[in-house]
């Protein structure tokens, strides 16, 4: 079963950024990020919905400005 997991990655630059995945595991969803951004350091993984919601709630506020 999918579940949607946060990944934090650290760019060539070292600024962070944040995606989300869907992956059946933290392995799973670290293998995703990094074929998506094989240059970037994945720095964390959390499939905690809080994490999740407050992630997706502070993105759309910065679209709104």
């Amino acid at each position: 079963m999918k579940k949607q997991y946060l990944v934090s990655v650290l760019t060539t630059r070292g600024k962070t950024k944040n995606m989300i995945v869907e992956a059946t595991s933290c392995k799973d969803a670290d293998e995703l990020a990094s074929q998506k951004y094989p240059s970037y350091e994945v720095q964390r993984i959390s499939c905690d919905e809080k994490d999740i919601k407050f992630f997706l709630t502070m993105k759309k506020m910065r679209k709104d400005k």
